[in-house]
């Protein structure tokens, strides 16, 4: 899923019983998709705070990209901190 399509992804889009997501607004032209996913992603989605009708809030893409790359970031130095006790 690419992360602007992610950003306009829907709570009604999350089938938690089927463990589905469903993206019905493509980006670049692409057809709707159905993905099948785990309980644990449909357990963390679920986790989330429901501030807003769209599942990652109505913040700029940018923000968005911006929080990911940071905790990408963050969770590559810890455990390669963590892999360098072992």
């Amino acid at each position: 899923m690419r992360s602007g399509e992610a950003k306009r992804l829907h709570w009604t889009d999350i089938d938690s019983e089927k463990h589905l997501l469903r993206l019905d607004e493509p980006e670049k032209g692409s057809n709707p998709r159905i993905w099948k996913v785990t309980a644990k992603l449909i357990a963390m989605l679920n986790n989330l705070p429901r501030k807003a009708a769209r599942v990652f809030g109505n913040g700029p893409l940018n923000t968005l990209k911006a929080t990911y790359i940071n905790a990408r970031k963050s969770l590559a130095a810890k455990l390669q901190s963590q892999s360098s006790w072992e």
